[in-house]
């Protein structure tokens, strides 16, 4: 077993009730691979037969709207897991469209090894279903953040949920989305981002820079 993966997969709360044999298993029938950023993963109403371990990097899920635009809805960052989901829906098809922000490194997983688990296991079934619960909490969050916050308000509000536990002012810390997926992100036009950017600027709050956010005077002042 590669024991990268191995950690991974024990901290994980899809795997973590696993038996180490069962864990072997489903790493020998899984494909460790390499994307570049910008790659698609899989489109809305592609039959689904796999899912994904982030192993390094940042994926987004979005939405094509009629007119060409795309409408991210989350992201995942390395060891996050996302189209599990799908496991437990009624048709096998994936909601939404995938797509790599950065370079990727992913196993992937195939639906059918793992429901094969499940049914030899029964009582995995409610660790996972209690993520998926949690889920769908911060889809809800995010549905209120949009609904009743100003432009400034969603912007720092996204920034506060990205930033580790420990951290300090002066310093720099990543983002997973560029401004262009951002604005999308949080239902903005990019030229309304830049201007509220700019503003949280001046207020001497932060800097955004190509590294990431650096932290001047954090929090932010009411």
């Amino acid at each position: 077993m590669n024991t990268d993966i191995a950690s991974i997969i024990s901290n994980h709360y899809l795997f973590s009730a696993l038996l180490d044999s069962e864990r072997d298993d489903l790493i020998k029938d899984s494909t460790r691979q390499h994307f570049s950023a910008d790659s698609i993963l899989f489109q809305k109403g592609e039959i689904a037969t796999r899912f994904y371990l982030i192993l390094q990097g940042t994926v987004r899920i979005y939405f094509a709207t009629p007119d060409g635009r795309e409408k991210t809805i989350r992201t995942f960052s390395a060891p996050d897991s996302f189209a599990e989901a799908v496991m437990f829906m009624s048709h096998d098809a994936y909601p939404a469209n995938a797509a790599t922000i950065t370079n990727c490194e992913l196993l992937v997983i195939h639906i059918s090894t793992f429901r094969s688990l499940l049914e030899k296991r029964p009582a995995l079934y409610s660790s996972i279903i209690g993520h998926l619960i949690h889920h769908i909490q911060i889809l809800n969050r995010q549905l209120e953040m949009l609904s009743v916050m100003d432009t400034k308000g969603r912007l720092l509000k996204y920034i506060d949920q990205k930033l580790p536990p420990n951290w300090q002012n002066k310093t720099t810390y990543p983002l997973p989305m560029n401004k262009k997926d951002l604005a999308e992100y949080l239902a903005m036009r990019p030229e309304t981002l830049s201007r509220t950017l700019k503003s949280i600027e001046q207020d001497g709050t932060l800097i955004w820079g190509k590294d990431g956010v650096t932290l001047l005077n954090w929090p932010p002042k009411d």
